[in-house]
């Protein structure tokens, strides 16, 4: 079974992206939800 490694940067990235282009949210409110997340996932 191949195991993907996990990448804090790379998912951090993508919310902060996410948040950003299609939710249209500030900066400062994508960054503060993809840290929580990252801290859940981590």
């Amino acid at each position: 079974m191949l195991e993907k490694q996990f990448n804090p940067n790379f998912l951090y990235n993508g919310i902060v992206h996410f948040y950003i282009d299609k939710k249209r949210y500030s900066k400062e409110k994508a960054n503060s939800i993809a840290q929580i997340v990252v801290k859940k996932e981590t």
